[in-house]
């Protein structure tokens, strides 16, 4: 795998461009400044440091030391393998912060829903 990585990834002028935006409103949706730096150092534990290194990414600050800290509690708390528990650690901060984002989008309002009356018609009630 890193045979083929070493030999198709390269560093590209678009990356940067591609990514500053990115971990810019990844960023915005974090208040205060107690998470400045949360995105850089997620892009860096999720895509690994070679791939942030090839966009350019500043290196992770304190930042990192908390998903780190999460996986230790996840460890504590339920076991297992330590890749795994990272996945489902990472798995459910990011499912909440998408949470978050719809909410802070969409300004709490729910959205409204009807089913079609054609879709209406080929439901069976009885299962």
């Amino acid at each position: 795998m890193e045979a083929i990585r070493d030999r198709q990834w390269t560093r590209s002028s678009d990356g940067p461009l591609l990514i500053a935006p990115l971990i810019e409103m990844m960023q915005a949706y974090f208040p205060g400044m107690a998470f400045d730096g949360f995105p850089t150092a997620l892009v860096r534990t999720l895509a690994g440091d070679h791939c942030a290194d090839l966009l350019e990414l500043p290196p992770a600050d304190r930042t990192r030391s908390l998903i780190s800290a999460g996986t230790v509690v996840g460890q504590l708390l339920g076991g297992g393998e330590r890749r795994d528990l990272d996945s489902r650690l990472i798995a459910h901060a990011t499912h909440q912060l998408m949470k978050a984002i719809v909410q802070v989008e969409r300004e709490a309002k729910q959205a409204r829903f009807g089913i079609p009356v054609a879709l209406q018609q080929t439901i069976d009630p009885g299962g």
